[in-house]
């Protein structure tokens, strides 16, 4: 016979009360872990299809909007080590920022991905809360460093700071005001929109 049941889980260290449900015990089970799907932060983030979004790919160098030759997904030439990671991915630096050569998808992902991996350990480290937001605000924290470098966006203090306290309005609002929105068009748009979506009623810790 079906039964009226309440039930408690802990899911990323909050207590969870799910209402009173009529049904087999089967069936609230399965509501329970879907409810905790729908609030637990996800695991396994994935910013790289937000930043080439953001960035576009180009195989021939071109000159981003702050005046650096750039190639590939937002791949800075004038950034320290430029020289030795298109080494690295078997194309001559001189010639590809001079234009005269190209890089083909394979070296553009080759070179995408250390970049990338730099994003996520330099927000990460700006971030005190960032391993428990949810992926659309954690992906923009990625994103933001990809473009801003690990110091410049390290240095957006108020914006992170109300990120960690959950204030998702307010980090949207300070996010758009600064000089970095102006400069990015689109993708400030994009990404502080999905800040003041926030992580629903869940707190950051």
């Amino acid at each position: 016979m079906a039964q009226a049941i309440s039930i408690e889980a802990v899911a990323s260290g909050f207590l969870i009360t799910v209402p009173q449900i009529e049904g087999p015990v089967a069936m609230q089970r399965l509501l329970v872990w879907a409810f905790l799907v729908s609030v637990s932060p996800c695991d396994a983030c994935d910013a790289r299809d937000l930043i080439a979004q953001h960035e576009g790919k180009r195989s021939c160098v071109y000159t981003d909007t702050m005046g650096h030759p750039t190639i590939g997904i937002g791949y800075n030439l004038d950034q320290s080590g430029a020289q030795e990671a298109i080494d690295s991915v078997g194309a001559d630096y001189d010639s590809v920022r001079d234009g005269t050569q190209c890089l083909t998808d394979t070296q553009i992902f080759d070179l995408f991905d250390p970049s990338y991996q730099r994003a996520v350990s330099g927000a990460r480290a700006a971030v005190s809360s960032y391993d428990s937001l949810c992926c659309s605000v954690q992906n923009v924290m990625t994103d933001m460093d990809y473009n801003l470098g690990n110091s410049g966006f390290a240095s957006f203090t108020t914006f992170i700071g109300l990120v960690n306290e959950g204030s998702w309005a307010a980090a949207a609002e300070d996010g758009r005001n600064t000089r970095w929105c102006g400069e990015v068009g689109s993708r400030c748009s994009d990404d502080m929109t999905a800040v003041a979506g926030g992580c629903g009623s869940r707190a950051v810790v």
